[in-house]
């Protein structure tokens, strides 16, 4: 598996801004993973949900 550099934050505790920023609750990750960790954003931009017709 290949190593890469962490250029992105993942925040664990999103619902309690008072813990936001603690240690305990970030992660270091890739771009890559944190894209994984966040399906519902693609490349940092909210999908719209179609509306059904």
């Amino acid at each position: 598996m290949a190593h890469m550099t962490a250029g992105q934050v993942h925040k664990h505790l999103k619902d309690n801004p008072d813990r936001a920023l603690e240690a305990d609750n970030l992660e270091s990750v890739c771009a890559a993973c944190h894209n994984q960790l966040h399906p519902e954003k693609a490349g940092g931009k909210a999908r719209r949900k179609r509306k059904a017709q």
